[in-house]
C-alpha cells in the first residue's frame, strides 16, 4: 500500500478536517457518532500534545472556561474511561470565578471515570491574593475545591500531588496562644516544654465549637488559628474544607507529593490531615520551602503530619527554608518504618552548619536501606552512626548516594 492510499485509509484526514473547524461544529461533531466522537475528541487533544489520554494527560487549562481545552475535550468524550496519569495545571486560570467554574469541570471529568491511579493538581494562586474575596465567595470556593479532591479520592487514587494551593490559607494566622508560646521557650526544661506543649495543643476556641449541626467542628489544632477580621465584621468565619465521613472507606492513597505547605494549613488542613490519617500513605514527597517562619507553627506542621503518617516507608525532601534543617532532621527521626530518604542539596543553604544538626536520631532508625543527599551530610552521618551506642554502619544500610551542585551522583 502507498503512503497516499495509507493517508485515505486512516483518521488523518478526519483530523485535519476537524482540526480546522471552529469550537462549537467540533463540539457538534463530537455527537454524531462514537467514531466522530473519538476523532473530533483526538483532534483536540492533538493540539495540546496529548497522545493517549487514557494513560498521560497534562491539561493546560484556560481561564475562559469556555473554551475548548482538554478538560472540555475529555468531557465530550465517550470512550475515554480511565485516567492513569492526569495533570491539572491552572497555571493560566488567573480569575476566581473561572477557577471555580473549572474546578467544577474537573469534578465532572473525575466523577466519570470508572479509576484513576495519579492525579496532580497545579494551582498556583498567588494572583488572587491581592485581590479582596468576599467570605461568600471563600465558602463557595472551599466547597468546589472540597467536592472535586472527594472525589478524586473516591475513585481509588493511589497517588495525589499538590502544586502550591496557596490561595486562602494566608488568610489564617495561628494565634499568640500562651500556652503554645511557652512551649518554645528555651531555657524551660525539655521535659516541661514537652508536657506544656502537648496540653496547648489542646486548647480549642469555644467559637470554633458553635457548627452547625450538619457540619463537623474543626479538629482542635484547626482552633489555634483565626482569620483576619475585616472592618465591617467583629470576627470572620470559620471556613474551611471538610473531610469526608466515607473518606476512611474509600480511600486507597499510597503516595502523597506537596510542593508548598499551605495544604497543611487552613482552610485545606482540615481535610489534608484526615486524608492522611485515614489511608495507608507509605511514601511522601514534601517541599517546605514556604514554611511559615514562626517556629511554632512550624512544629506544629511538623508535629501534625509525624502523627498522620506513621507508617511511612520513603520521604523525598525537596526544599526546605533556611534554618530549618536541625528541626527536620530530629522529625524525621519519629519514622521509625522509614527504609529510604532523599534530602536534596537545595535543603543545605549555604552557612547551614551540618555539625548542628541532631543526627542521631537519624542514626537510630532501624530500617534505613537507602539514602541520598549530600556528601558532607553523608559524612556527618556515617559519623553519627558510629558514635550511636558504639555501632558502626546499620545493616540494613546498602545503598548511599551524593549528588553534587552539578547534578552528579555517585553511589557506593
Amino acid at each position: 500500500m502507498s503512503i497516499l492510499q495509507d493517508f485515505w485509509c486512516t483518521d488523518e484526514l478526519a483530523l485535519h478536517t476537524f482540526a480546522s473547524l471552529p469550537a462549537p461544529d467540533l463540539r457538534n461533531c463530537a455527537q454524531v457518532s462514537r467514531s466522530f466522537n473519538r476523532i473530533a475528541v483526538q483532534s483536540v487533544l492533538d493540539q495540546h500534545k496529548i497522545w493517549n489520554a487514557q494513560r498521560s494527560a497534562v491539561l493546560q487549562l484556560a481561564d475562559n472556561p469556555n473554551n475548548l481545552d482538554g478538560l472540555s475535550a475529555l468531557l465530550l468524550s465517550i470512550h475515554v474511561k480511565n485516567l492513569t496519569n492526569v495533570n491539572f495545571d491552572l497555571m493560566k486560570v488567573v480569575s476566581l470565578a473561572s477557577a471555580l467554574k473549572t474546578f467544577y469541570k474537573m469534578q465532572r471529568l473525575v466523577d466519570r471515570m470508572a479509576s484513576l491511579h495519579t492525579v496532580y493538581v497545579n494551582w498556583p494562586s498567588d494572583a488572587y491574593q491581592k485581590r479582596p474575596v468576599s467570605d461568600k465567595m471563600l465558602a463557595t470556593a472551599c466547597k468546589c475545591v472540597e467536592e472535586f479532591l472527594d472525589t478524586v479520592i473516591s475513585k481509588g487514587c493511589i497517588e495525589l500531588k499538590f502544586g502550591y494551593f496557596n490561595a486562602f490559607a494566608s488568610k489564617y494566622k495561628l494565634k499568640k496562644n500562651p500556652a503554645i508560646t511557652a512551649a518554645e521557650i528555651p531555657r524551660a526544661p525539655a521535659a516541661e516544654r514537652s508536657s506544656v506543649w502537648e496540653s496547648a495543643r489542646g486548647y480549642l476556641p469555644s467559637r470554633h465549637t458553635r457548627a452547625a449541626s450538619d457540619v463537623l467542628s474543626p479538629l482542635s489544632e484547626e482552633g489555634n488559628y483565626c482569620r483576619k477580621s475585616s472592618r465591617f465584621s467583629i470576627s470572620a468565619p470559620w471556613m474551611s474544607l471538610t473531610p469526608s465521613p466515607k473518606l476512611s472507606q474509600v480511600t486507597k492513597l499510597t503516595t502523597f507529593c506537596t510542593y508548598s505547605t499551605s495544604v497543611f494549613r487552613p482552610p485545606f488542613s482540615q481535610w489534608t490531615f484526615a486524608l492522611l490519617q485515614a489511608s495507608p500513605v507509605t511514601s511522601m514527597t514534601l517541599s517546605i520551602q514556604d514554611i511559615p517562619d514562626d517556629g511554632v507553627e512550624s512544629k506544629l506542621i511538623l508535629d501534625r503530619l509525624a502523627e498522620a503518617t506513621p507508617n511511612v516507608t520513603t520521604i523525598r525532601l525537596n526544599g526546605a527554608r533556611p534554618g530549618l534543617m536541625k528541626d527536620v532532621v530530629a522529625w524525621l527521626g519519629r519514622f521509625q518504618r522509614l527504609q529510604v530518604l532523599k534530602i536534596e542539596t537545595e535543603c543545605f543553604p549555604a552557612g547551614t552548619d551540618i555539625d548542628d544538626l541532631e543526627l542521631e536520631a537519624l542514626a537510630r532508625l532501624p530500617h534505613i536501606s537507602k539514602l541520598l543527599s549530600s556528601s558532607y551530610f553523608l559524612c556527618a552521618y556515617l559519623a553519627s552512626c558510629r558514635n550511636v551506642d558504639g555501632k558502626s554502619l546499620p545493616r540494613t544500610l546498602k545503598e548511599l548516594s551524593s549528588k553534587t551542585s552539578s547534578g552528579f551522583t555517585t553511589q557506593s
